[in-house]
C-alpha cells in the first residue's frame, strides 16, 4: 500500500518564488501524485485560509511555509496561528532560503515541526520528498 493510500492528507505550499513553486510542484506530484498540494503566493492569503480551517478535519493538513513572504512573512504567520490557538491542528515545516540559527529557532519555537533550507538543484528536491516530506505524511 503505498502512503498516498493510507493518510488523507491536504498539503498547502505558501511560497512567492514562481521556480520555487515549480520546482516543489513537479516533485511533490511525481513522488506523492494522489495527494492534493494547493499553492499561495503570500503570507495573508495563506493565513486566511489556515485561520478557515477547522480543528475537526477529516484530513491532516501539512503546510510547507517560506518565511520571506510579501504581505505577512513566516514567522508573522506562525504568531497569528498560535494567538488563534490554530497552530495544533496543522503540522508546518518551514522550507527557506534562510540559513540564520536564529529563523529555525524562532520558528520551532512558535509550533514549526522542521526547518529545510531551500534546495539548490533537482537532487535536493528528490532529497528532500524522500527523506523529509514523505515521513511528514506518514
Amino acid at each position: 500500500m503505498k502512503l498516498q493510500d493510507k493518510v488523507k492528507n491536504r498539503v498547502i505550499l505558501v511560497e512567492d518564488s514562481e521556480t520555487d513553486t515549480y520546482l516543489f510542484k513537479h516533485y511533490f506530484g511525481k513522488f506523492f501524485p494522489s495527494i492534493n498540494l494547493d499553492t499561495y503566493d503570500n503570507g495573508q492569503s495563506a493565513l486566511n485560509i489556515l485561520l478557515k480551517l477547522s480543528s475537526k478535519q477529516e484530513y491532516k493538513v501539512t503546510v510547507i511555509l517560506d518565511l520571506n513572504l510579501p504581505e505577512l512573512n513566516g514567522i508573522e504567520i506562525l504568531r497569528e496561528l498560535n494567538r488563534n490557538k490554530k497552530i495544533g491542528n496543522m503540522e508546518i515545516v518551514i522550507l527557506s532560503g534562510s540559513k540564520n540559527p536564529e529563523d529555525k529557532s524562532k520558528c520551532l519555537s512558535l509550533g514549526a515541526i522542521d526547518f529545510h533550507i531551500k534546495p539548490m538543484n533537482m537532487e535536493g528536491y528528490e532529497e528532500l520528498m524522500t527523506n523529509s516530506i514523505e515521513k511528514i505524511l506518514s
